[in-house]
């Protein structure tokens, strides 16, 4: 630790012969060089593994950006060719009952749930009365019943119908 403050009061005295004497017309570039030193040297003597991860971020960073400036001017070269390498949606397809056979819709709306009518309903099948007679306030009445217990909920096909003040399905 004495090492390290007899470094800091020799960064001080170069900086102070760097502002008032040395340097001249690069003195801020000098001063912020030494200071960036100094750290550098600090530590690498008190975090080694430290100040090689910081080296190793800052070329992946230097080859990153290399790369996206390629990219960049691979992208401005040919604009005129089609771009079949972006991602496209093929298809929207909506669980109107969760675990039954999904609906394939070519447009759709989104509210604060998620996709409009996507896995609003469940199945669900009574519990048994409870052997004391009813149910606790706040105990499970029903449990959800999904394609592991019937995989054949997956051949019922669904048609949403969405009307102006509530969306309606249809079973077939």
């Amino acid at each position: 630790m004495a090492a390290a403050i007899m470094v800091a009061i020799k960064a001080m005295d170069v900086r102070t012969y760097l502002q008032y004497g040395g340097g001249g017309a690069d003195n801020n570039f000098s001063t912020v060089a030494v200071c960036t030193a100094i750290v550098i040297v600090l530590l690498n003597i008190f975090h080694p593994k430290r100040i090689h991860l910081l080296i190793k971020s800052h070329r992946a960073r230097r080859e990153l950006r290399k790369l996206c400036a390629q990219k960049q001017i691979d992208e401005d070269s040919s604009t005129t060719q089609e771009d079949d390498d972006r991602p496209r949606v093929s298809g929207i397809f909506i669980h109107p009952i969760k675990s039954m056979r999904p609906v394939s819709i070519t447009e759709t709306k989104f509210d604060k749930h998620g996709l409009l009518s996507d896995r609003r309903l469940m199945l669900v099948r009574p519990l048994p009365t409870p052997l004391h007679g009813s149910f606790a306030k706040g105990e499970a009445t029903h449990r959800f019943f999904t394609q592991r217990q019937a995989p054949s909920l997956a051949t019922i096909e669904l048609t949403p119908v969405l009307s102006q003040d509530r969306t309606r399905i249809l079973l077939n």
